[in-house]
């Protein structure tokens, strides 16, 4: 699945061979990491995945000088992968759709069937901090320039000051796990080095390789605060 994603195989990549106008919907990566996988190299853990994603990264470019139109945020990272694919100012569209949020699905009268999960996950904490973020602490210029740079670590950092501070007695930070990667070995690292391992939870889903809807849901509602996003993300 994985190998199939890097080629591409479920990407906008073949729209550009519709034979008719057609507008490429810009969500991020893909437009700021998937057309230059030799800057991201390291990203793809092994040979199959660096080939496969090199093969996907030139279809992406051909399709995305190829789309009708782009329509992307007026966001520095988006804007400037636009600019280095020479993509005309006059293709770029700002009317960019808002994304779609049922609050009701956050209605705590409403429980999911993964409340108990969640609830079992905090349980003796009277504080819960969720962070939804990727971990993504690499501050270079590579990483800041595709806008996958989060800064963690602000979080990490500031959630330890909390510990220490004695503000509330049992503060739990909880961090949603997908994959392992380096930069996820640095949380881990930074947590230690801190000293509040026994307060950060590195949630993993409970089956599967990702957290399907009703999960992520389910963290959202046990926590007292959610903490985004501390680098150059748009959320």
């Amino acid at each position: 699945a994985a190998l199939r994603a890097d080629l591409g195989l479920d990407r906008p990549i073949w729209a550009q061979f519709a034979g008719r106008p057609w507008c490429f919907f810009v969500t991020g990566g893909d437009l700021t990491v998937r057309p230059f996988p030799l800057t991201f190299w390291r990203w793809y853990p092994s040979w199959p995945r660096r080939v496969g994603a090199v093969i996907a990264g030139a279809w992406q470019r051909r399709a995305i000088r190829r789309a009708t139109e782009l329509w992307i945020q007026p966001f520095a990272p988006v804007q400037d992968a636009a600019d280095r694919l020479s993509v005309p100012a006059e293709r770029r569209s700002l009317c960019y759709f808002p994304l779609v949020v049922d609050p009701d699905v956050f209605d705590q009268g409403r429980p999911t069937a993964d409340d108990s999960w969640a609830e079992g996950l905090v349980s003796g904490a009277d504080f819960v901090v969720f962070h939804p973020s990727r971990i993504l602490m690499d501050r270079s210029r590579r990483q800041v320039r595709a806008g996958q740079w989060k800064g963690n670590d602000v979080l990490v950092r500031g959630f330890a000051a909390l510990v220490e501070s004695s503000t509330v007695n049992r503060p739990q930070l909880l961090l949603p796990v997908a994959e392992e990667s380096r930069e996820l070995a640095s949380a881990r690292e930074l947590v230690q080095t801190l000293g509040i391992e026994d307060y950060v939870n590195f949630v993993e889903p409970p089956m599967g390789r990702t957290f399907h809807r009703d999960q992520m849901v389910a963290l959202y509602r046990v926590a007292d605060v959610v903490a985004d996003e501390f680098g150059v993300g748009w959320f």
